[in-house]
């Protein structure tokens, strides 16, 4: 032996260097993959937002275009021949023309600075309820769109209590009546009508400064009375669109 010892190689080996080589691989496959996920995120962050973004823009125009119109083109509201026929949840079919159809805006009818739109017609409504036959269904309506002397909304409010009264005078029976808590101001009347039908319904509402009354007449042929639900249901599901059109349509 010369006497020197061997100096002892430093650094890792065997078991322990492949476990050190086998957990830095492992952290830095963890990295890529957190880097990847955390990237697709971000995008997928980034796509929702502009979509997001655009529906909110859709739905402002929605809101912008149901605002009342400066001024209604000649014809346009016509509550019996554009809007009942769209309205969802209705099943009905109409039974009469157009001739009852009126707006002074149409052949320089009507005096200056006065506009006045009204109609009334006629359908067979299938109803959600259960019934053999078809109910008959009425809507009338008056709009002022224009009044050169009183108030268009305070005209209006006469108007309803004209047609209130007369709407009374329809029933030969009044089991149930009062506010019908619609738009501006409503009323209702459950009761039976001449002509044996077994239940029958009017709401009258104003919404702003037009007028309108629903007259829903059940089967004349059931044996039992409609309960005052199912015409309600009917209502219920028209009144909003109706709502919603006469809001549109009639100028500040």
């Amino acid at each position: 032996m010369n006497g020197r010892k061997e100096k002892k190689k430093k650094g890792l080996h065997g078991w322990r260097a492949f476990l050190v080589v086998f957990a830095s691989g492992t952290l830095a496959a963890f990295l890529v993959v957190g880097l990847i996920v955390g990237g697709l995120r971000l995008f997928a962050s980034t796509i929702t937002s502009g979509l997001q973004g655009e529906g909110s823009s859709s739905q402002g125009f929605v809101e912008q275009s149901a605002k009342p119109q400066v001024s209604v083109p000649p014809g346009k509201l016509d509550v019996c021949g554009r809007t009942l026929p769209t309205t969802d949840g209705i099943d009905i079919d109409r039974l009469d023309g157009e001739e009852d159809y009126h707006d002074d805006a149409l052949g320089g009818e009507g005096e200056s600075g006065e506009r006045v739109v009204r109609d009334e017609c006629d359908w067979e409504l299938t109803p959600a309820y259960t019934s053999i036959n078809k109910w008959s269904f009425t809507f009338s309506y008056e709009a002022i769109l224009e009044s050169s002397g009183e108030d268009r909304e305070d005209r209006a409010i006469r108007l309803f209590d004209d047609w209130k009264m007369e709407s009374q005078k329809d029933f030969s029976e009044i089991i149930n009546e009062g506010e019908g808590g619609y738009s501006d101001q409503s009323y209702f009347i459950y009761g039976e009508v001449e002509g044996g039908a077994e239940g029958a319904m009017s709401a009258l509402v104003r919404t702003r400064s037009a007028v309108y009354e629903m007259r829903i007449v059940g089967d004349p042929g059931r044996e039992e009375r409609i309960p005052e639900g199912a015409f309600s249901h009917e209502i219920d599901n028209m009144v909003e669109r109706l709502d919603q059109a006469f809001n549109a349509r009639i100028p500040e």
